[in-house]
């Protein structure tokens, strides 16, 4: 389940967020949006993360590219925004997510640890959220 743990979306949304509070470009709504985007992926990431440690597994985050550090437009940022987002979807379907697959795949790795569905109830959102 590594490969859910995309480390770069997370801080590149961040950064996002922050590029549009600077107050040379000041766009609020476009700083809400990425802040939410951001603290939503790092949720997602903190979830998969302890579901991983309760089962045994170990955390693997691989290295991230420095992301840019300004837009020269909103467009620009919402296109690399679209782009990260389907690089995530190109991973999980390399990987075999799919909606409707999604609990057999889990079931099948983690067998009987998915017995609590509340548990795993936003872990499954997430990737069903992707595909």
């Amino acid at each position: 389940m590594n490969f859910l743990l995309n480390p770069q979306i997370r801080r590149i949304f961040c950064l996002m967020a922050y590029h549009f509070d600077r107050s040379d470009v000041a766009t609020a709504g476009l700083f809400n949006f990425f802040k939410q985007a951001s603290l939503e992926e790092r949720h997602h990431a903190e979830l998969i993360m302890e579901y991983m440690n309760k089962r045994g597994g170990q955390i693997i985050l691989s290295s991230v590219p420095e992301p840019k550090a300004s837009y020269v437009s909103i467009k620009e940022a919402l296109i690399d925004a679209l782009n990260m987002e389907k690089e995530v979807n190109e991973c999980y379907i390399a990987n075999g997510f799919k909606v409707k697959d999604t609990l057999r795949i889990l079931k099948n790795t983690y067998g009987d640890y998915l017995s609590d569905a509340n548990e795993n109830r936003e872990i499954v959102q997430d990737l069903s959220s992707s595909n």
